[in-house]
């Protein structure tokens, strides 16, 4: 069967290339169409296959760069269709992929992933784009043909709970830790709430890290972690008192990841992030100046192997696989499992 793999683009790493990589690995021969491909930007098995992408690579380098020459994504997606040589088209969007066109008679798989362009738009240029790709991914898809994940914002019986890579995160023992830092994903904070939440952290006396530099802020300002990868992420987690999360509609994949090396979350309250953070783990704010307020709860958290054990099977690949192979096997998408 030829199929192809349809996703929003190939130039920054994100939770949702995880989902693709997998199935790119169910069909080795497949083609992947997106909107911008950089060689080298998202490193992995996705650089095997052949990719088909839009005048974008040439013009974007980062989602940043996507958001702010998003006026250029229509005439993109006019331009880049999945020919009918194609048996099935599997697709994996945050809302911008989902307007690459393709034939009506291939097999289909929509698959609906977190908008990751919707967090705090702040701006003109941002304000444009998330109203932009709002409208794009509801005029494209067909609510009752489509599977959503990572996104609890949808009333729907077809979802799936995105996995993490389980295996890459463990906690260490008590008697071994070092706890030095607080570490903050800025995503969903302001440059005030930033600079609260530094202010209280260091008057409790830990380090402020966080797990990247967001643009406007310059680089004495604040600790940040170059490269946010699992192997230099999880020595971080090792010596951190908490992991503060600020997002209220991207889904939490550092918490959890976080959660499963041990460390308790602080963590701004929203119906997905109650839905997907759990209180054994997690303490809820309403504003940052109640950051200061929960500082002895963490220290005296601790998370139980039961809980861990909860979810390492709740986020597990192993899990989500099963579930998509079925989906697989009822929209009859033949697929290897090598």
């Amino acid at each position: 069967m030829k199929v192809a793999i349809v996703c929003d683009q190939l130039v920054e790493r994100t939770p949702t290339h995880s989902i693709v990589e997998l199935v790119a690995n169910l069909f080795p021969e497949a083609t992947i169409y997106t909107l911008a491909h950089k060689k080298g930007k998202v490193l992995g098995p996705l650089e095997m296959h052949p990719i088909r992408s839009s005048f974008l690579s040439n013009e974007v380098g980062s989602i940043e760069e996507l958001r702010s020459k998003s006026f250029l994504i229509p005439k993109a997606l006019k331009n880049l269709n999945v020919p009918c040589s194609f048996d099935a088209v599997i697709t994996i969007s945050s809302g911008l992929a989902h307007g690459i066109s393709s034939c009506e008679k291939s097999k289909k798989l929509t698959i609906n992933v977190e908008n990751i362009y919707e967090e705090n738009a702040l701006g003109i240029v941002a304000k444009f784009f998330k109203s932009s790709i709002s409208r794009l991914s509801k005029k494209s898809l067909k609510l009752d043909e489509t599977v959503f994940c990572a996104d609890l914002n949808q009333a729907t019986k077809n979802d799936l709970t995105p996995f993490v890579n389980v295996s890459d995160w463990h906690p260490l023992p008590n008697e071994a830790k070092e706890i030095k830092s607080v570490i903050v994903n800025p995503l969903g904070f302001s440059r005030s709430e930033l600079k609260t939440l530094k202010n209280q952290t260091v008057s409790a006396g830990y380090d402020f890290v966080l797990t990247y530099l967001p643009s406007g802020i310059s680089e004495g300002e604040y600790s940040h972690l170059e490269h946010p990868c699992s192997g230099e992420l999880l020595p971080q987690f090792h010596q951190a008192l908490c992991y503060v999360c600020g997002t209220k509609s991207t889904y939490p994949f550092g918490a959890i990841e976080a959660i499963l090396s041990g460390v308790p979350v602080v963590s701004r309250i929203s119906d997905l992030n109650s839905r997907v953070l759990f209180p054994e783990s997690t303490r809820f704010i309403t504003k940052v100046s109640e950051f200061s307020e929960v500082i002895d709860e963490v220290k005296k958290a601790v998370i139980s192997s039961d809980h861990d054990k909860f979810l390492r099977q709740r986020y597990s690949e192993k899990v989500f696989k099963a579930k998509f192979l079925r989906l697989l096997k009822q929209r009859e998408i033949d697929f290897s499992i090598g």
